[in-house]
């Protein structure tokens, strides 16, 4: 099951210009979520 994630530019506090910019990632949470119980194999010893 794949996660969607939205990329979130960040940049340094108290750095005139910004500084060195970064980017995160951060999960898309809305829509409907959901497993689909027929692709999870389980290894039951």
């Amino acid at each position: 099951m794949s996660i969607k994630f939205k990329t979130i530019q960040k940049s340094e506090p108290c750095v005139s210009g910004g500084g060195a910019r970064k980017y995160y990632a951060a999960p898309v949470m809305n829509g409907e979520l959901g497993i689909d119980l027929t692709t999870i194999n389980l290894i039951i010893p």
